[in-house]
């Protein structure tokens, strides 16, 4: 076996990389998560930001959010997370988790009724990586 950091056939390596875990985790949680896109379109419905979540059993687990700065500030963000709660709902989550940094705002997380339950101090550049959840 050789290791090597690829430079052609990135798409198929994480393909595979992917869909290996996820069979992996399959086989020792006995479900599939269900992902969920949540988009945020522009008067012509382009697509300007969202957020990514996976439903898996009794939890949703947001994997990233992001907004443009020129849509911050707006209420956008709380309607991307009502919704994500809507989802999760739907899919008899009892909660949603999520992690962001110091810097990403953590305070827009609170406001909307999330818990810290972990905090790994100067994670990376000495910014802290902060973990949130919120029951449904």
């Amino acid at each position: 076996m050789e290791v090597i950091r690829l430079e052609h056939q990135i798409d198929d390596a994480i393909k595979i990389i992917l869909d290996g875990i996820k069979a992996f985790n399959r086989s020792h949680l006995g479900v599939k998560g269900i992902q969920i896109v949540i988009g945020v379109l522009d008067d012509d419905g382009q697509i300007k930001g969202g957020a990514i979540a996976y439903a898996l059993k009794e939890m949703l687990i947001v994997d990233l959010m992001w907004l443009p700065d020129e849509i911050r500030g707006q209420g956008i963000g709380r309607r991307v997370i009502k919704e994500l709660e809507n989802q999760g709902r739907n899919h008899n989550c009892h909660f949603i988790t999520l992690d962001t940094f110091t810097f990403q705002s953590p305070g827009f997380y609170q406001k909307l009724g999330f818990y810290e339950y972990g905090r790994v101090p100067k994670y990376m550049l000495g910014h802290d990586r902060i973990y949130y959840k919120k029951e449904l």
